[in-house]
């Protein structure tokens, strides 16, 4: 059986903490976990994050650009 687990919340409030601190446990119990993350996991989706996560305050992304960058990143 295979289970799928999310953690989502907005920037700053420490999904990434939870996410090694459960990938730890999970592996103390001889569970093996795959992790994925979006936008990210393929050449084209690690370029996208970068960008969208480190664009830096001078650069003014738009609300659909962002959507359609997410979009790519997952086609």
């Amino acid at each position: 059986m295979a289970l799928f687990f999310s953690f989502d919340g907005i920037d700053g409030v420490g999904k990434s903490t939870q996410l090694r601190l459960f990938c730890q446990w999970l592996k103390a119990r001889g569970i093996d976990p795959v992790v994925c993350r979006d936008p990210g996991g393929t050449a084209l989706g690690e370029r996208l994050r970068e960008i969208l996560l480190n664009s830096g305050p001078d650069v003014a992304i738009s609300a659909r650009s962002e959507m359609l960058l997410y979009m790519a990143s997952r086609a």
